[in-house]
């Protein structure tokens, strides 16, 4: 198999995955944008920090594992009917970004309060800001993919 040809695949591959990352991020605004259209406002108070564990193999000593905490506030809040509505964040983070007593605004749909999100850019813009920027990148990546298998089928 010539350079030309594999640095062709490895265009395709990447540019396949762009596409597909794409279609996730549009996927994800779409829905995103139903939520803002058909959701309300309501001040909550962060009542506690829940920690998440995520460990992974160390690269280095396979034996070895390393574990991060990261941290998601649960609120508390009360719906304009009068329903009490306590939620876990989707959004960690280590550091935790709020403390126990923070008040903070939340957005939920009437019809399903328990799936509140914290009105903020991470809390409700975050899966469409990953894959955007995963879509960006590897569009970029199979550019750069696509340039090299030109100048190695010219040579």
């Amino acid at each position: 198999m010539s350079f030309g040809r594999a640095f062709r695949l490895v265009a395709v591959a990447l540019g396949g995955l762009a596409v597909v990352l794409t279609i996730i991020c549009v996927v994800n605004v779409v829905r995103t944008r139903a939520f803002l259209a058909d959701s309300v406002v309501a001040t909550g108070q962060v009542v506690e920090l829940v920690a998440r564990q995520s460990c992974e193999d160390d690269q280095d000593d396979e034996d070895r594992r390393v574990c991060t905490i990261a941290y998601a506030p649960r609120i508390f809040f009360t719906t304009a009917d009068g329903r009490d509505v306590d939620f876990v964040s989707g959004t960690a983070s280590s550091p935790p970004s709020y403390a126990e007593g923070d008040v903070v605004d939340v957005r939920y749909r009437p019809a399903r309060p328990a799936d509140a999100r914290i009105d903020s850019v991470a809390g409700v813009w975050l899966a469409v800001i990953i894959t955007g920027s995963l879509a960006v990148v590897f569009a970029g990546m199979c550019a750069v993919w696509v340039v090299l298998a030109v100048r190695f089928r010219r040579e």
